[in-house]
């Protein structure tokens, strides 16, 4: 009867380790690479130019990226409905150096009446576009 406790207590416990928890603001998207800053940066300023984002600022510290959002589809509508100018679609990402190797921390949210006094951002990490990010991270942490 204990191998069977055990055995289940262990399986439980290998299922527990491979379930992610939700990203949130108050738990970003993260990974750590053994890669360093730059390679990573590099590598996730590729990506994002491929998915069509203008890169704003890239180093070893951190890269932001923009995206205008397309007013025609249905969930960007709302947002462009409500700003001056067309909203765009933000991505930052930041690198610490740890004892691990690089904690690469990021961020997606929408910028709001751009180029404007009246300019600002708000998060969307918990939507499907911060699990999206942490997937990215992901990749590029390996």
């Amino acid at each position: 009867m204990k191998k069977y406790v055990s055995l289940i207590a262990a399986s439980m416990l290998l299922v527990a380790c491979q379930t992610t928890a939700p990203v949130t603001d108050e738990n970003p998207p993260r990974a750590t690479s053994q890669k360093s800053a730059q390679q990573v940066s590099a590598y996730l300023a590729k990506e994002f130019r491929e998915q069509g984002y203008e890169i704003k600022t890239q180093s070893s510290k951190k890269v932001i990226a923009t995206k205008v959002m397309d007013p025609k589809t249905e969930g960007q509508r709302y947002y462009a409905d409500r700003s001056t100018g067309l909203p765009h679609h933000k991505l930052k990402v930041e690198f610490a150096k740890t004892k691990d190797g690089v904690e690469v921390i990021g961020w997606t949210g929408i910028l709001m009446n751009p180029g404007t006094a009246k300019q600002y951002d708000f998060s969307v990490v918990s939507s499907a576009d911060g699990q999206r990010l942490q997937g990215l991270l992901n990749k590029a942490a390996r």
